[in-house]
């Protein structure tokens, strides 16, 4: 589903009036993938299919920008992906994260993240989506046990980062 579907799928009107509202009461949210699309969109930003196809799979981000929120994380982490749209950076966000394929992976609008990777994921998620997605994946022509495998690797790396990215959002 893309941020753009809202005639297709009407439940996002509600859910972009509810980003609305903890953006006006500057509580801190996380959107991740779909909703950083979501948040991009609710900041006034397009959101529509990449020109450069979907990221499936395992992938580098680069760390482009600083912000206090993501002190702690390295210039280069591999990150689990699994989207096809992407969007342009809102108007006065700090662009985070940007990768080789798409410029906007991450970024920061006051105490709101959008992060277009899937930092939250372990290798317990990543095996129910290979279940229910398995005919996409042999599609695509992706190896799942490969996903499952690097996500193995770097779950432990992935929760930490995720808990301090989490606290530093809601101390601030």
């Amino acid at each position: 589903m893309g941020a753009y579907e809202e005639e297709k799928y009407p439940f996002l009107k509600y859910e972009f009036h509810l980003i609305e509202e903890v953006l006006k009461k500057g509580i801190p949210f996380l959107g991740i993938c779909l909703g950083s699309q979501m948040l991009a969109k609710v900041l006034g930003s397009n959101v529509y299919k990449g020109k450069k196809g979907e990221e499936i799979g395992w992938y580098s981000v680069e760390k482009v920008g600083e912000h206090r929120f993501f002190k702690d994380f390295p210039e280069k982490i591999l990150v689990f992906q699994w989207h096809g749209d992407t969007f342009d950076l809102p108007k006065d966000a700090i662009r985070v994260f940007s990768s080789e394929k798409y410029e906007n992976q991450g970024f920061v609008y006051e105490k709101a993240v959008g992060l277009q990777f899937h930092i939250e994921v372990d290798s317990k998620t990543i095996n129910r989506w290979v279940k229910a997605y398995k005919e996409e994946l042999s599609t695509r022509r992706i190896d799942p046990e490969n996903l499952l495998k690097i996500a193995k690797h770097e779950e432990k790396d992935s929760k930490k980062m995720l808990e301090g990215l989490i606290n530093r959002m809601v101390e601030s």
